[in-house]
């Protein structure tokens, strides 16, 4: 799936001032800003989420406040004294490996039938079967709802498939995964 930012990612248009924009100095073990001046690593730091328990692992770098201070554009980058970002080691493994999966061959012919093949239901339930508001309660009764429409939904497809195979003899086409 795409990931928040995806599309500025292949596009290019990403802010000058965005995280995503700095240059990572490997070597070094800091990040450089849009107008060339060092982020230094201050320090590691754990955070978990109370709700599912993962623990992501942020990396902070900080820019010195006087070259900050000096700095012509501070006002476009950051609103405080020295310009600092949180980056997750995890988060920037999973977005490279992502974008990797979404720009081969398979990634682009499974990009193009996401809206077909996805959406579908979801606009149908919306628009045709106005299905716009849930009327159990909790989780358990959104997925008993949710459940109930989308068989519903596959049954009522199978049937169109069974009827125009009756109709013209055609079979439906069998998608292979990677064929």
């Amino acid at each position: 799936m795409k990931y928040p930012g995806w599309d500025r990612d292949v596009k290019g248009t990403r802010g000058a001032f965005e995280a995503e924009s700095f240059t990572y100095d490997e070597e070094n073990d800091q990040w450089i800003c849009p107008q060339g001046k060092p982020l230094r690593f201050v320090d590691t730091r754990e955070r978990k989420n109370r709700r599912t328990g993962y623990v992501d692992t942020y990396r902070h770098y900080q820019a010195d406040e006087a070259v900050c201070s000096a700095c012509p554009v501070k006002e476009h980058c950051t609103r405080g004294k020295a310009r600092r970002l949180r980056i997750s080691v995890d988060l920037r493994r999973y977005r490279r490996k992502a974008r990797e999966n979404l720009s081969s061959p398979m990634g682009k012919r499974m990009r193009s039938l996401r809206g077909i093949e996805v959406e579908t239901p979801f606009g149908a339930s919306k628009n045709a079967h106005r299905f716009r508001r849930y009327h159990l309660r909790g989780r358990s009764g959104a997925e008993i709802e949710s459940g109930l429409f989308l068989s519903a939904f596959n049954l009522r497809r199978l049937h169109a498939v069974f009827l125009r195979y009756m109709r013209t003899g055609a079979r439906p086409a069998v998608q292979i995964a990677g064929g």
